[in-house]
């Protein structure tokens, strides 16, 4: 019998709401007809090894996002099909036990991207534990268009496997626990904030991690060092013009993967947040170098292409602890004081 924790049973297909799912399970049927019903799955689970089945599913389903954690306490066989107009990853838990997918032994740092058309076949041994994680295709075309990343098909083929940087899975599976349990409290999927966090924070986090990845061949180091150098040399030759990582991608000749690779081991950060820093810093040595109290942010702002003051101002603090007015205040005070500006 199925041991309801909480959540209500609603097909999210026919739900104008969004809900949530704890729920354990002593019966292999209850929890295949729940995956069914809840996930749109088209499964069918097969008990391999002897002894009482033990099962327990969280799932959380909002707007073209469904995020879910599946525990199974013995050896299951799984054989269907993911949920139609939806791109599917399974992210194992840490410490999950090997995984067979087609007769392909999986372990914990692979990342798996379900069929889109045709059925799978799979063996998860006892102890299993894993995010099955699902986004729409409209959905994700929206997402790697906001964060300037190659088509989410073209990321992640479906179907296909992925070895990721271990780093980057830890990060996932911290963020889907956290995600899981913020879930349950009262009003919160409800929250502006948390909409934001499954719906685009996740499927950004995940892309990314699969862009960057571990290329079969890394580009070589003469290739990273153009490509950083001709980078550089372009984004200070901009002016301060926002630039965007296709841009940079056609006038340095090189692959998004190849850009990324070489920006994250060079400066530890992206192709798109490194030209924003550029500007970021521009706007402070301007302040600081030649504001007054007459000066008005938004102007110096401006000239570094920033137009929403707002986000510039919360990145501005970000990465420098003090608002840009506050920055301003300083140079006025010297200003006032007759002295220069400080060098300490």
């Amino acid at each position: 019998m199925a041991q309801p924790l909480t959540g209500n049973d609603r097909t999210p297909g026919a739900a104008a709401q969004p809900f949530v799912l704890s729920r354990r399970f002593d019966e292999l049927d209850h929890l295949t007809d729940t995956v069914n019903r809840l996930g749109a799955w088209e499964l069918e689970l097969i008990q391999l090894d002897k002894g009482r089945f033990s099962g327990e599913l969280q799932q959380i389903v909002l707007g073209p996002v469904s995020i879910g954690r599946l525990r199974l306490g013995r050896s299951i066989h799984q054989r269907g099909a993911a949920p139609q107009g939806f791109l599917t990853f399974g992210i194992p838990a840490y410490n999950s036990p090997e995984f067979l997918m087609g007769g392909q032994p999986l372990n914990g740092s692979m990342l798996t991207v379900f069929p889109q058309a045709d059925e799978f076949d799979a063996v998860a041994k006892g102890g299993f534990d894993a995010f099955p994680v699902s986004f729409s295709l409209e959905h994700l075309a929206r997402v790697t268009h906001r964060l300037e990343l190659p088509d989410a098909t073209e990321l992640a083929p479906s179907p296909s496997i992925h070895t990721v940087f271990e780093s980057a899975l830890a990060g996932m599976r911290h963020y889907l626990g956290r995600l899981l349990r913020k879930g349950r409290e009262p009003g919160r999927i409800g929250t502006k904030g948390f909409r934001h966090a499954i719906e685009f924070e996740l499927p950004g986090r995940i892309l990314t991690a699969l862009a960057i990845g571990r290329p079969a061949k890394p580009p070589t180091l003469r290739m990273r060092d153009h490509a950083v150098q001709r980078s550089m040399e372009f984004i200070r030759a901009s002016d301060g013009r926002p630039i965007t990582v296709r841009e940079l991608c056609r006038e340095v000749r090189v692959s998004w993967r190849t850009l990324e690779y070489a920006f994250r081991e060079r400066f530890d950060m992206t192709p798109k947040a490194y030209p924003k820093s550029v500007r970021l810093n521009g706007v402070r040595r301007d302040l600081r170098n030649f504001g007054s109290k007459d000066t008005k942010v938004a102007e110096v702002a401006g000239r570094w292409g920033f137009w929403h003051i707002g986000q510039m101002a919360a990145d501005y603090r970000q990465m420098f602890r003090e608002l840009p007015s506050e920055t301003l205040t300083g140079v006025s005070a010297r200003e006032v004081s007759g002295r220069g500006p400080s060098i300490t």
